[in-house]
């Protein structure tokens, strides 16, 4: 064979290979492009989906409030711990599970559990705390309401903000974010988050009032800025005053 046959077939072979190659990174870069657009059908399908108000989510919470007024009438302290240890667990598993479903990125902003806006929503709610706060001790001024100091009300400084985040979970991301996708009117939202709050704190009319203001003022704040904390954050820390200053009462003692 001459070398100018054995030279054109070497320029096939490797025409060949360059061919072959072509066609595989076109063939990998088909398949990415089909994976991509898998992925961006099914986040949409699920942006979908979570645009749609979650009836189950409505009813867990309206369930855990009923159960929070029967436990009024039942005896013991045990049931109090017991509880705030069912609802942990049973919508901390819930927020596990559909972040997995769904992903964390879009579950995290649609609940408010980000800290974006959290300066913002921090201050708004500093606002409605001294206010509350003020209105509080006047109360107590007043009509000689208030218990002594006592370390108890240092440890619910501490210890009940997580409960008051918890509970603006219930409040705020099963309620009023589903209401938000019904398409109802704002401030009806508003209206009917504050008085879900407020029905959970039956048969104690002030406790009630004080409730039904708390809904009114801090939704429109998370509905604006969506971050969830500081409203547990000041929800935790209003409470024990209006616990201490107004109702005469030390929490702590239920447990």
């Amino acid at each position: 064979m001459s070398l100018l046959t054995q030279g054109h077939l070497g320029d096939l072979d490797q025409s060949g290979l360059v061919s072959d190659s072509q066609q595989l990174s076109e063939f990998q870069e088909s398949k990415a492009f089909q994976s991509d657009n898998i992925d961006n059908n099914t986040t949409d399908l699920k942006r979908m989906n979570l645009a749609k108000c979650n009836w189950y989510e409505l009813a867990g919470a309206v369930s855990a409030g009923l159960i929070f007024i029967a436990l009024h009438y039942v005896p013991g302290k045990l049931k109090n711990t017991l509880y705030i240890a069912f609802i942990f667990i049973a919508f901390g598993s819930y927020i596990v599970y559909k972040i997995r479903y769904y992903g964390y990125k879009l579950i995290v902003y649609d609940w408010g559990l980000t800290l974006n806006n959290f300066n913002i929503s921090f201050l708004w709610c500093t606002v409605v705390g001294l206010i509350g706060s003020i209105v509080m001790i006047s109360y107590m001024l007043i009509f000689g309401t208030g218990l002594a100091f006592h370390y108890d009300l240092i440890l619910m400084f501490i210890f009940y903000p997580f409960w008051g985040v918890i509970q603006q979970f219930l409040i705020q991301g099963m309620i009023a974010i589903n209401l938000t996708k019904l398409n109802i009117n704002y401030y009806l939202i508003i209206c009917l988050t504050a008085c879900s709050f407020t029905l959970v704190h039956w048969p104690d009319c002030l406790l009630m009032f004080a409730t039904f203001c708390v809904g009114l003022t801090f939704t429109p704040i998370f509905l604006k800025y969506k971050c969830l904390y500081p409203l547990g954050i000041y929800h935790g820390w209003c409470g024990a005053l209006f616990y201490w200053l107004v109702l005469n009462q030390d929490p702590m003692e239920r447990f």
